[in-house]
């Protein structure tokens, strides 16, 4: 390998924030990485463990009933997450504890039927769904009979990727969002 390949490569593996995996065994850890024992995550809970961290985020967001500039809104920032331990007698998988740039915290409570539970700031219910392809889809009920829905996937261990629509009780988009999320490993 040339000394090119070499910058290359030791760029990707700081810019993607990822990890080194010899057949995704044997990552070199740092204290505020999450033990990962496998990659892609198999189920919900090897997904909840690999969200936990601190976590760098640039979102954009569009609203398409914005005028003029409004329209589109782009933010950076940091997202802590911790992980809420399982609970087999309220049938409860875990969740977790964000705690965004402004500062107010969500809780986030998965159950055994498939049904979620916020708490903190904001407080609904949804449903979750953990996908073949290892990513997580929320589907969360608002009040007013309008619905958010989140995508959630990683590209790597430490490169989290999130797209967020929210539409109306017609099905009106109201909002969509995608945000890029870097692990903090030092």
């Amino acid at each position: 390998m040339n000394l090119a390949t070499k910058r290359r490569a030791r760029y990707d593996l700081v810019t993607a924030g990822s990890l080194h995996y010899n057949t995704c065994k044997g990552a070199t850890m740092t204290a505020n990485t999450p033990s990962i024992t496998s990659f892609p995550p198999k189920d919900l809970a090897d997904f909840l463990d690999l969200c936990t961290g601190r976590w760098m985020s640039l979102r954009s967001r569009f609203e398409p009933g914005g005028a003029g500039t409004e329209w589109h809104r782009s933010q950076h920032g940091y997202i802590n997450v911790t992980r809420i331990a399982e609970s087999a007698e309220l049938e409860k998988l875990g969740g977790l504890v964000l705690e965004p740039p402004e500062g107010l915290e969500q809780q986030l409570h998965f159950f055994i039927d498939g049904s979620l539970n916020l708490r903190g700031a904001c407080q609904a219910s949804g449903a979750w769904s953990f996908r073949p392809d290892s990513n997580l889809e929320l589907s969360i009920w608002r009040d007013d009979g309008g619905s958010l829905t989140e995508w959630i996937w990683f590209t790597k261990p430490n490169l989290r990727l999130r797209s967020t629509m929210a539409t109306t009780a017609a099905g009106v988009l109201e909002q969509a969002s995608f945000a890029s999320e870097i692990r903090r490993i030092s």
